[in-house]
């Protein structure tokens, strides 16, 4: 056992074999939507990363609005949305403004080398004797690098798989949808 771990330290310190250091994302930050490793992995950074949050929940007249912002010490910043629009068309209008033109599609969303989006409707209801209402949801994601960087874009099957965690982790946790949202699992196959 312990060879094996020298092993592996040795081997990780050899040169050629770049070791990316993990941004570490506090648990909770953003209600708690950015609770996966992969988010971490994804900001990469040397020093723990600072996220701001803009949340505002869900009313009888608007949808939650959730919109997080992760920077590193290396300039990388991931930015993360989920907006809501009262009609699909004033949804599609609002996406218009964050699809980028080598997106991709795929089940429920698109993507691209740097960002992505899921699209969902969300049904909430205020007070417990309200009535429902019906949001149009569009969950964004997108991965900022200083100009120059020399790091590569995940690619659209990394920004896909993120923007579906992302999406599920604001329903269940901040956007309070009581209806089940049926998202793709599994492989992202594109369009």
């Amino acid at each position: 056992m312990t060879g094996a771990s020298l092993f592996l330290w040795h081997r990780s310190q050899e040169p050629g074999t770049e070791q990316r250091p993990v941004a570490h994302l506090p648990l909770g930050e953003c209600q708690g939507t950015l609770d996966d490793a992969r988010f971490s992995d994804a900001l990469h950074s040397a020093s723990p990363a600072t996220v701001r949050t803009k949340f505002t929940p869900p009313t009888d007249s608007a949808p939650a609005y959730l919109s997080c912002a992760a920077s590193g010490d290396d300039q990388r910043k991931l930015v993360v949305t989920a907006i809501g629009a009262a009609t699909e068309a004033e949804r599609i209008h609002n996406e218009g403004q964050q699809v980028a033109k080598d997106f991709l599609p795929f089940s429920d969303g698109e993507a691209g080398d740097r960002s992505s989006v899921v699209r969902f409707s969300c049904v909430t209801r205020s007070t417990p004797d309200g009535t429902d209402h019906t949001w149009y949801y569009t969950a964004a994601l997108e991965l900022q690098t200083p100009e120059g960087s020399s790091t590569p874009a995940p690619g659209r099957q990394k920004t896909a798989e993120l923007s579906l965690e992302f999406a599920r982790q604001a329903i269940d946790k901040a956007l309070g949808c009581t209806n089940t949202v049926q998202l793709p699992s599994g492989p992202i196959l594109f369009t």
